[in-house]
């Protein structure tokens, strides 16, 4: 329980309509071999080590922490390093191969060197890490002149994202998608910092809605709307070590094959039959390499997934042989909003089974997407993955009209 030294002044600071809650002094630690503990009145803090260049920040503002991570996170178990803490008056050392992390006793700062003794990174000194009267978390670092900002997943604007805000926050923007549009269609809350002495990356294990401030010009933030606070620190001294340092915790896509590789051609979007067909044809004549066309929506029955327009693409499995002899591949958008229509087989099938996505009272949420008002399959439920993979593996997109289905 919160007690009155949590709300001590020297704490809370106000801004913009807000109250913020800072961490004070550590008032205990411990040392579990690569973890550290450390404790504050109401809160604590976990930094773990998972390798000589890789470490965990975790914070619990209202109690014990506990270790429990996202699904983002495939590597669980690491093997153990050497690592030493020391203890002075005013700092915990904590040192691996490559990194040492400096720890402020009072009030809470972290501060990153290599081996070298370089300086990578630092909180910043005056709000560091905390929480507001909304439960929203936060940490705030130092930026340096020359640091540039890569990452944050599908995105608009330039690759360096500095003096932008990025939202993790999936959005379906249909208006133009420009520098100011800061939520898209897939958040990756992880960056890769670029500077000319050193290179870092963090990763942001948090589902919930996430924003990276990097507008100021001395200091940036990142914070998380609910939960709790957990990030990953990479450190270099190279972009491609942060990238297999990420790639090792979250997990590594399979080899594609080897046609995705080559040109792909999309737009929005092939009205008919017709215009595919003179697509591929005006690319083999003009010598054009092309492995892949895709097909935007209007391939669709009434934008039903898994359906073929019964007028535009009537024939749809002897376009895609016919293609197929010439050596491209066809990729069908597969739309996530099943349209509401009790005629329809994966609505009935995904209302009978309890497929999808709910509101918390219990009803079907829905949403106005190409179909008209659809509903959203619960894609965090293995049975639902499994039930729409059966769609995408065995129908193989012959139309659910000629398979009997609506």
């Amino acid at each position: 329980m919160l007690g009155s030294e949590a709300i001590h002044p020297n704490k809370i600071s106000v801004a913009e309509g807000s109250t913020y809650f800072h961490l004070g002094a550590v008032t205990d630690y411990s040392v579990h071999g690569p973890k550290l503990v450390l404790k504050f009145h109401a809160s604590e803090i976990l930094i773990h080590f998972l390798s000589d260049t890789l470490f965990r920040v975790k914070l619990n503002p209202m109690g014990a922490v506990n270790e429990k991570t996202t699904d983002a996170v495939v590597k669980k178990a690491w093997s153990d390093i050497e690592l030493t803490v020391t203890e002075n008056l005013d700092q915990y050392v904590c040192k691996t191969k490559d990194l040492e992390v400096r720890i402020d006793r009072n009030p809470f700062r972290l501060s990153v060197y290599n081996a070298e003794g370089q300086l990578i990174n630092q909180d910043e000194p005056e709000k560091a890490v905390g929480w507001n009267e909304k439960k929203e978390l936060f940490v705030h670092k130092l930026m340096y002149e020359d640091e540039r900002f890569y990452g944050f997943g599908e995105k608009s604007g330039y690759l360096n994202k500095k003096g932008t805000k990025q939202i993790m926050w999936n959005t379906d923007v249909y208006a133009p998608h420009n520098e100011e549009t800061i939520a898209l269609y897939q958040s990756i809350p992880f960056f890769i910092s670029v500077r000319s002495a050193c290179v870092y990356g963090i990763f942001l294990d948090n589902p919930s809605q996430t924003e990276f401030d990097l507008t100021a010009e001395q200091h940036y933030s990142f914070k998380a709307a609910a939960g709790d606070l957990d990030y990953y620190f990479f450190y270099g001294p190279h972009v491609k070590d942060i990238v297999t340092q990420y790639t090792e915790l979250t997990g590594r896509m399979p080899l594609p094959p080897k046609w995705s590789l080559g040109f792909q051609q999309s737009r929005y979007s092939y009205m008919n039959e017709e215009d595919v067909r003179d697509v591929a044809r005006t690319m083999r004549e003009k010598e054009i390499p092309c492995d892949v066309i895709y097909l935007d929506i209007h391939y669709m029955d009434e934008y039903r997934v898994f359906t073929w327009h019964p007028t535009r693409f009537p024939h749809g499995e002897q376009l895609i042989a016919e293609l197929k002899e010439q050596g491209f591949h066809i990729v069908p958008i597969v739309d996530p909003g099943v349209k509401k229509d009790p005629r329809y087989r994966v609505y009935q099938e995904g209302l009978a089974h309890d497929y999808f996505c709910k509101y918390l009272e219990g009803q079907v949420y829905t949403g106005d997407v190409w179909p008209g008002e659809s509903a959203f399959p619960d894609f965090t439920e293995t049975s639902v993955r499994e039930w729409w993979g059966i769609f995408i593996s065995t129908i193989r997109m012959r139309g659910l009209k000629e398979s009997g289905t609506i």
